[in-house]
């Protein structure tokens, strides 16, 4: 869900025009703290459009919809361009670049070592199509289902997947 999100915000903010140096705001002078205004994106939308910023969301899912059609129809092989590389299935982690150990977040936020693993080949299949259905994307072959297109006011494209 947090990938999804993230990618939907990603492609909306690019869309906008904003600037990802910048965006989101990490300082602002309308709130309290280091985190800025998370929602200036949609008040920046509301003041230029009049229209609600509740839209937003939506558009963001429509354009990541989008682009994976773009994909498709320009020859990406989906689902298998989905996968990283096959070195991650089959090689070790050793050290990143700086020689220091492959630490990454664990159960309750705790960090755990990585350093020699590799990537479960199955575990990531199950994942990806979690995630696919996250999207409302078919959990076979990885493209917009015809719901999730008229969920999004995309029925036009329907006949593109044929």
């Amino acid at each position: 869900m947090a990938a999804r999100n993230i990618q939907n915000r990603t492609y909306l903010r690019d869309s906008l025009g904003l600037c990802d140096y910048i965006y989101p705001i990490t300082y602002s002078f309308s709130k309290y703290g280091p985190v800025g205004d998370p929602d200036l994106e949609g008040k920046l939308y509301t003041a230029i459009t009049g229209r609600p910023a509740s839209e937003l969301e939506t558009f963001g899912e429509r354009i990541f919809n989008m682009q994976r059609l773009i994909q498709w129809r320009e020859g990406h092989r989906i689902p298998e361009d989905d996968y990283p590389p096959e070195f991650n299935f089959t090689e070790p982690l050793f050290q990143n670049i700086h020689g220091a150990k492959m630490k990454m977040p664990g159960p309750g936020a705790q960090p755990v070592d990585a350093t020699g693993n590799v990537l479960d080949r199955h575990k990531f299949t199950a994942m990806l199509r979690e995630y696919y259905e996250l999207r409302g994307w078919d959990r076979e072959t990885g493209l917009p289902t015809e719901e999730t297109l008229r969920k999004l006011g995309m029925e036009d494209l329907i006949g593109a997947l044929g």
